[in-house]
C-alpha cells in the first residue's frame, strides 16, 4: 500500500523575545557624561581631544580612571550599538512560514 509522509518545514523570524536587560540602560551620572561627550563630538572634537577635556575637568571614567582617546571611542561605539539594539527591538516581523508539502510514496 501507500505510505504517506507529511513533511513540513517552518521557518519563523521574530524578535519580541529579545528582552530589555537593563531598561534604564545607564546611571544618571553615566548619562550626563555621555551627553557631555556627545556634545563635544558634535562640536567636531576628536577622541583624544575629548579625553583631554574630560581629564582637565576632573571627570573620570566609571571606574575612576583617566580618559584615553580609545576609551572615548569605545563609549561612543557602545552608545551607537545600544541605539541600534533599541531600534531593532522596536521592529516587528510577521512570522514567515514556508509552504508545506505532502509526499505519497509506494
Amino acid at each position: 500500500g501507500y505510505s504517506n509522509h507529511l513533511c513540513f518545514n517552518v521557518s519563523v523570524r521574530f524578535n519580541n523575545l529579545i528582552s530589555e536587560q537593563n531598561p534604564n540602560g545607564i546611571s544618571e551620572e553615566q548619562s550626563q557624561k555621555l551627553e557631555f561627550i556627545l556634545s563635544l563630538k558634535e562640536k567636531g572634537l576628536g577622541y583624544r581631544r575629548i579625553a583631554k577635556v574630560l581629564n582637565e575637568r576632573g571627570i573620570t571614567t566609571h571606574k575612576g580612571s583617566v580618559w584615553g582617546g580609545n576609551y572615548v571611542y569605545a563609549v561612543l561605539k557602545r552608545y551607537k550599538e545600544r541605539l541600534e539594539r533599541i531600534e531593532f527591538r522596536k521592529m516587528k516581523y510577521e512570522p514567515q512560514f514556508s509552504k508545506m508539502w505532502i509526499e505519497f510514496t509506494k
